[in-house]
């Protein structure tokens, strides 16, 4: 079947001009047709252009054609010369058109010829002889402008002349799979170089102040960013330190600290002027003694500067890409004095020959320059060529796919492979020092490995993770990293079928989050293997796919190893225990050839084992630290030998006074650590004694805190606002983050001086935080000892400003083509991490409002399922909640027509409309998140027409949300298009393609095509079990199933205690752990449910069961959803108390996650209360339902929600019970009309409205009104449904009632006949609706006569009633009534007063002597005693007989107000009917008057409930006509 077309959305969508997209452009065409000139002027003034007829200076830009540039004729000769006109490709206006945008950048790609570069070089030639003349600054000669203009300009060319020839694209693939092949692999990533620059900038001071100033403002950015863009680690070091006078120079540490930095550098930049250096004096040597200590080679070189020592320690000491500026020689480009410059002719001549010894070493790289301007384009060219050849060639990178179809993933797994590349970063800097050996390798291999050389041999039936634990600071990551090692050495260990990941939680700012930890896992799995699935954005989803991915990464007998240090450091929720935040990380099972190793300090190991039930023999190593000397002495060595240093006999001997505090390796390597920075010490002796005489690291963490705060050569606060701005960042900040902040220029060398204890990566990263808890303790005690509950200290206040100040700042580009896309994402991710939290801890509610209107943070935040929960919870703290929330969605409106104004780029517009959209279906406004999703469908086709991952996401929205909006025609046609799409992306049967086939099964689930339904889900679960490779031998239940079985368990064990239903296979099976399959599991379930299988619906629901508990926590949402369905099956199979238990739980984990107003709230309200009506609990059903209706209302479209719909349908069942007719039926068209309007005339859900609307009028009496309604409702559920469903039988049974009314017995009995037979197909013979019917049956016989018949079936009955609901159900009463009834037409009075009372006791006891039914009972036992009484002898006699007269009358009586109470009105059919009997009782035994008083009261109420046209007003009439 083909969905009907609703939709021209295949279309490619013509959006209107933007008039102001080229205004104030002038354009000037050339060399094009007349046809093609006049339609290119006509677009150009549409877009707010203006096309010239004569080249002149007003003209910006000239459009031609490549061809007919390259003839160079005259106009083109003249626009050469015109500086105000740049000559572009006429394609420039289409890709402007198309992008919706117009900037200056766009018309790089479109020059045909670039005229900056030209009129740059010609500027250079005329200024080249003039540059020894000039007398100015060279640093004010060259303005911001001009340095900015250069450096762009520099880019460009690079790029241009670094950018490949396309290559065809098999070889493009090829080259890829080569790029990507195991560079995720911890195993081989271990064996690869780090690829990292850390550069030196060398020279004087005094005369280099300004050329300093511009590397540092200018240059440093640009090559910190382009090294970014390509994952290699960029630091520098300035050694200017803020100095402005000369003798801020002579500091006794400066040469030491200088020649330290240079050694740990690799790129050393060095700039000579006119002066040599700090050479003499005292000062001079003092420090120069000091750094002889540290590095003894300087002893041959005293008198030589600090400059040329730093040019010897990176030219011959320790060797390094080395650049050398002269600076022709000038007038002073400096403001300083001159005096100061002078320096003696000694020094003149050290700076000559030092300038001829490196002229004399043919390796080193020399370059002159005069101004600024000319050294910043030298540096540039020259840095960038040598990353380009030396590191790029190398770098296992991910190659730039421009693939539009995969531009989104590619940003997101560049920052996965830059998050990578850091974890391989730390481990690496950790196997500096080589561990002492313990027993932790030799358990954590029996863990991996077992007795065997595979991993296999591991194998356990509970798969649990292996725990080291060990005091804060004892060795764990270390010992980690040391034990990878050991594996990628191991010939026991394949890296081809082996993935190793590794996780230092902790050491970068996104590495604590849950979520984050886990998209960079599948990000890895993904590219590791090269699986083009997509990664889900949701955080819900992500946890959820956790052994999803697990099963990609292990198929076809692969392993993986993932390794997560220091969890206790990870994210947690307020309240939240530690094993609780793991349940999201570390699922309770998993594959078997899965192995999680975790690290945790010693506090919470004992939690751990417990949560994970660990045998500590087995899964747990505990680190002790060092447990004897020599293991001290040892690690000391070893330490410090990476620095080239050793301890001397004296130093050993005062190590040895201090062995209990150093057996902290954590203590050890910070005193270690410590002892090799530069300080103002006398002696290293002295130094050593005062740091380990702090006994603990937290007492050396306040000494160190205390020794930079008295250190003079920081400036005043300088030390305690980095700090404290460290500390109450939360998680961390960059360096040029914390100068910016603090409005600093530099660190004043404090950045070198802390960065041992505030970074990672050996001392060698620019991101500052704090790891130790100790170190955390240390600052907050200090710092923030005094602080009073709730209050903020001033310093406090001031820090948190800055923090908001910074953050509110920052500018991003939020465009996906950008070239700095993904450093700008994570600008902003930091700044959605930082910000909101920052203004919520000092409740600025003003700034936090104008955070959420900024579409720029809601375009990040709308991204996932947890950003958008953010948003809501974050407009609660201002105080905006449910009921106020439209204002806001109002509001952002508002805000999306204003940023359209702007006329951003069509790629960002498409993004923003499109996370707009998704937030506002967060939050339940399906009519506006449509409108805002179907527009982002429209830009996305513009810009990449219909096959396109964008567009198959956004199609993927619309139709979820035109299933809640019960627009299903549009929903089936979408999800087709889908599907469509998404084959054509991956492939047909890929995994790729999962979400396209549930949705297209949700679809045609709704529009009830179960069967066509069916297909797409089966082929799901194909797809899965072929992928995976999971036995296929138990793929699909219900061909296992036999249903001739007798299927009566079903009514009494729907307690999910089903331990048959999954046919022996194995509970420990990898089925059970995809959280995949368990949603095809109940997608399947639900359509056999619907058709009325519930034996193969529960083992299905069953099966996700097993897999929802063996994955999620006990109020996870998704067991919502399963327990509503479970509740559905049990309400079907007349188990009303499971069915409400299971409501009763599924509301109470909505309300846990989402809240009470939340959409799905409304949905199980509604089937809880459908639950209510069945038990005729007819007050509580009524206030479910109204409590649902008005969430309903509030969230979906009134005019056609079929769930609205269904509640006016269950509203009118109510009234129908209570007779109150004329509401009911009206009820019943509310629901029609809105159903009708949604789903058409021929939907199954029509026919069931329809179907208690000819109930309706049955029960009033227009029997032929009522047959037409029950004989359409029959052809529509046949055609739905097929013959044989149990609605079928229903439907069947109510014609039969019809029949039965108007005398027309045979085909009454026909009927019921049939949906007996339909009861034993589909439920069993021992299913109680057979008794019901079977009842009705016997009834037949008993109005025709057959009273044997009757007897029989009444049996039948009476045993199948006895047999499913026992003998004290109201249905076994209901039979005995009926049989007393019988026993009355066969004058066998007695007999039928038994059998009447015995159902008047039953009822009473199983609801209250004061039941509808009780009332009914009564008047029929009052009928039989008058029937009795005719039959005497003398009847007027028992009129004599008052005793027997009042008993009749009390019945009646008693009847009536049972009545009465129970419908809660005097208006309905059953009290006339009882004022009729008791009016022909007093008519033959009492009194008359009474008689017709009855009759007028009866009459009055038929005239209200029917009319008077009704049969029974004209009887009622006839008789009072009598008196």
């Amino acid at each position: 079947m083909s969905w009907k077309k609703t939709s021209t959305n295949n279309e490619k969508p013509l959006l209107p001009p933007i008039p102001t997209l080229f205004k104030d452009l002038t354009f000037y065409i050339l060399g094009l047709s007349f046809s093609e000139t006049t339609s290119l002027k006509s677009t150009i003034k549409s877009y707010g252009g203006d096309v010239a007829f004569q080249l002149n200076k007003n003209v910006k830009f000239l459009l031609t054609t490549k061809e007919q540039f390259e003839k160079n004729c005259t106009k083109i000769q003249t626009a050469m010369k015109l500086t105000t006109t740049e000559i572009l490709s006429k394609d420039f206006i289409d890709h402007c058109i198309t992008k919706r945008y117009y900037s200056i950048d766009l018309i790089n790609d479109f020059k045909l010829i670039n005229k900056e570069l030209l009129i740059n070089e010609k500027q250079q030639n005329d200024n080249k002889n003039n540059n020894n003349n000039n007398k100015t600054s060279s640093f004010e000669s060259t303005s911001n402008d001009s340095l900015e203009l250069i450096l762009s300009k520099l880019k460009l060319e690079i790029k241009q002349s670094t950018e490949q020839p396309k290559q065809p694209p098999q070889q493009q693939q090829q080259q890829q799979q080569q790029q990507q092949q195991q560079q995720f692999n911890q195993l081989e990533l271990i064996k690869n170089e780090k690829k990292s620059i850390k550069l030196f900038i060398s020279s004087t001071f005094l005369d280099m102040e300004n050329e300093r100033e511009a590397i540092v403002k200018y240059l440093i950015p640009e090559i910190r960013d382009y090294c970014n863009e390509r994952n290699i680690d960029f630091s520098f070091v300035d050694m200017r330190w803020g100095i402005t006078e000369s003798k801020d120079i002579l500091k006794k540490s400066t040469i030491a600290t200088c020649l330290q930095e240079v050694s740990n550098c690799n790129y050393f930049i060095s700039l000579l002027g006119d002066r040599y250096g700090w050479s003499s004096g005292d000062e001079y040597n003092d420090s120069f003694n000091l750094a002889k200590i540290y590095y003894p080679w300087i002893d041959s070189h005293i008198g030589k500067s600090i400059t040329e020592l730093e040019i010897l320690q990176a030219t011959t000491i320790t060797p390094k890409f080395n650049l050398f500026y002269f600076k022709n020689a000038t007038s002073s480009s400096s403001s300083t004095k001159i005096e100061e410059l002078i320096e003696s002719e000694e020094s003149i001549k050290k700076l000559k020959d030092l300038k001829n010894q490196i002229l004399n070493e043919k390796q080193n790289k020399i370059s002159n320059f005069s101004k600024v301007d000319n050294l910043i384009t030298s540096i540039y060219k020259d840095l960038i060529e040598r990353i380009n050849r030396e590191l790029l060639m190398s770098t296992n990178g991910i190659s730039n796919n421009n693939n539009n179809n995969n531009n989104n993933h590619r940003i997101n797994e560049d920052d996965q492979n830059l998050e990578v590349n850091k974890n391989s970063s730390y481990l690496k800097s950790l196997l500096k020092q080589e561990f002492i050996k313990n027993y932790s390798f030799d358990k954590l291999n029996q863990f991996i490995f077992g007795n065997g050389i595979n991993i296999e041999n591991s194998i356990q039936s509970e798969p649990k993770p292996f725990l080291i634990t060990s005091s804060i600071g004892g060795g764990k990551s270390t010992v980690l990293s040391n034990w990878v090692k050991q594996l990628s050495n191991s010939n026991q260990i394949d890296s081809k079928k082996t993935l190793v990941v590794c996780f230092f939680i902790g050491i970068t700012a996104n590495n604590k989050n849950r979520i984050e930890l886990l998209r960079q896992l599948f990000s890895i799995i993904r590219l590791q293997y090269q699986i083009s699935i997509p990664i889900s954005e949701d955080p819900s989803s992500l946890k959820e796919e956790i052994n999803y991915w697990y099963g990609i990464a292990t198929k076809d007998g692969r392993n993986l190893i993932i390794i997560y240090d220091s969890i206790d450091t990870i994210e947690k929720g307020a309240n939240e225990t530690l094993s609780e935040a793991l349940l999201d990380l570390i699922p309770s099972r998993y594959p078997e050839n899965v192995k999680i190793v975790c690290s945790c300090y010693t506090d919470n190991y004992e939690e751990l084992v417990q949560h994970f039930q660990l045998d500590k023999n087995e899964h747990t190593s505990v680190l002790t630290g060092f447990t004897d000397q020599q293991q001290i002495l040892d690690f000391s060595k070893s330490y410090l030998s990476n620095f080239k240093k050793e301890l001397t006999a004296v130093q050993i001997e005062i190590l040895k006074k201090f062995l209990e505090p150093c057996s902290s390796p954590l203590f050890l390597s910070s005193i270690l650590g410590e002892l090799i920075t530069i300080g103002n010490y006398k002696t290293l002796n002295e130094k050593l004694i005062m740091l380990l005489s702090s006994q603990s690291i937290f007492n050396f963490y306040l000494v160190q805190l205390s020794r930079w705060e008295s250190d003079t050569s920081f400036p005043n606060n300088l030390v305690t606002d980095i700090i404290q701005l460290i500390y109450l960042s939360g998680n961390g900040l960059y360096e040029d983050e914390i100068l910016s902040i603090l409005n600093l220029k530099s660190s004043y060398g404090f950045f070198s001086q802390c960065r041992n204890l505030f970074t990672v990566f050996g001392g060698g990263s620019n991101y500052f935080t704090i790891l130790s808890p100790y170190l955390k303790l240390a600052i907050g005690l200090k710092y923030f000892g005094n602080k009073k509950d709730g209050q903020l200290l001033p310093i406090e206040s001031k820090l948190l400003s800055n923090l908001i100040d910074y953050f509110e700042n920052q500018k991003v580009n939020n465009t996906t083509n950008s070239s700095s896309s993904s450093s700008s994402t994570n600008s902003l991710k930091r700044k959605i991490d930082y910000l909101p939290k920052i203004l919520i801890s000092i409740g600025d509610k003003s700034k936090l409002q104008e955070f959420l209107l900024n579409l720029e943070n809601i375009n990040q935040l709308s991204k996932s399922e947890i950003g958008k929960s953010q948003i809501h919870q974050y407009w609660n703290f201002i105080g905006i909640n449910n009921e106020n929330f439209k204002e806001i969605i109002n509001l952002y409106k508002f805000k999306w027509a204003q940023y359209c104004n702007g006329n951003p780029p069509l790629e960002e517009l498409a993004i923003t409309t499109f996370n707009i959209g998704s937030l506002f279906e967060h939050l339940s406004m399906y009519d506006e998140a449509y409108s805002f999703i179907e527009k982002s469908q429209d830009y996305h086709i513009q810009l990449y027409g219909d096959c396109h991952s964008s567009v198959a996401n956004d199609i993927k929205r619309l139709v979820s949300i035109n299933i809640k909006l019960s627009k299903l025609d549009q929903a089936g046609y979408q999800s087709e298009k889908l599907l469509s799409i998404t084959e054509q992306l991956f492939g047909k049967e890929h995994l790729g393609t999962i979400e396209s086939l549930l949705l297209n099964g949700l679809a045609f689930k709704k529009q009830t095509q179960y069967s066509k339904s069916l297909e797409f889900y089966k082929s799901c679960l194909k797809i899965f079990y072929r992928f995976l490779g999971y036995n296929q031998s138990n793929l699909f239940i219900e061909e296992k199933i036999n249903n001739n079985n007798n299927n009566n368990n079903n009514n009494n064990n729907n307690n999910n205690n089903n331990n048959n239903n999954n046919f022996n296979e194995d509970l420990n099976s990898p089925i059970y752990f995809n959280i995949k399959l368990g949603e095809i599991f109940q997608s399947i379930a639900d359509i056999f449910r619907k058709l009325g299988k519930f034996d193969i619906a529960l083992n299905y629901y069953n099966k996700t069961l097993t897999i929802y508990k063996n994955l999620k926590k006990e109020n996870h949402h998704c067991f919502s959803e399963l327990y509503k369905n479970l509740g559905l099956v049990s309400k079907k199979l007349g188990n009303y108390q499971i069915a409400t238990d299971y409501y009763e739980k599924s509301l109470s984990i909505v309300k846990d996650n989402f809240g009470k107003d939340h959409v799905e709230y409304g949905f199980i309200l509604c089937d809880l209360a459908d639950t209510k009506r069945k038990q005729e609990q007819y007050i509580e059903a009524e206030t479910l339902y109204n409590q649902s209706l008005d969430i309903l209302k509030r969230k979906l479209n009134q005019d056609t929600s079929i769930e609205i719909a269904e509640i006016y349908n269950d509203l009118g069942l109510i009234r129908k019970k209570q007779s109150n007719y004329k509401e009911a039926i009206s009820f019943y068209k509310q629901s029609i009309t809105i159903a009708q309007k949604s789903l058409g005339k021929s939907h199954l859900k029509i026919s069931f409205f329809n179907l208690n609307l000819a109930d309706c009028y049955r029960k009033i009496g227009d029997y032929k009104t009522s047959e037409q309604f029950y004989s359409k409702c029959l052809l529509i559920t046949q055609d739905n449904l097929g013959y044989d469903h149990i609605e079928v039988a229903e439907i069947l049974n109510s014609i039969g009632l019809v029949y039965k009314k108007q005398g027309k017995y045979q085909q009454a009995e026909n009927q019921y006949k049939r949906a007996i037979i339909i009861v034993n197909k589909s439920l069993g013979s021992d299913n109680y609706k057979n008794g019901i019917y079977m009842n009705n049956l016997a009834d037949i016989y008993r109005k025709l006569g057959s009273y044997e018949m009757a007897k029989t079936y009444y049996n039948k009955a009476l045993l199948n009633i006895e047999k499913a609901l026992g003998k004290e159900h109201s249905e076994y009463a209901e039979i005995l009534y009926c049989m007393g009834l019988l026993k009355l037409s066969l004058e066998e009075y007695q007999e039928s007063i038994k059998l009447i009372n015995q159902a008047i006791t039953i009822v009473s006891n199983h609801f209250s002597p004061q039941h509808v039914k009780i009332g009914i009972f009564k008047n029929s036992l009052a009928q039989v005693l008058i029937t009795q009484a005719k039959t005497l002898p003398n009847p007027r006699e028992f009129a004599s007989n008052l005793q027997e007269i009042n008993n009749i009358r009390s019945l009646f009586d008693n009847s009536l107000s049972i009545l009465k109470t129970e419908f809660g009105t005097d208006q309905h059919p059953e009290i006339a009917d009882i004022f009729i009997n008791m009016a022909e009782f007093e008519f033959q035994f009492g009194s008359h008057s009474k008689s017709l008083d009855h009759f007028k009261k009866a009459l009055e109420i038929i005239s209200i409930v029917f009319d008077e046209n009704h049969s029974k007003y004209q009887l009622i009439s006839d008789r009072i006509r009598y008196f």
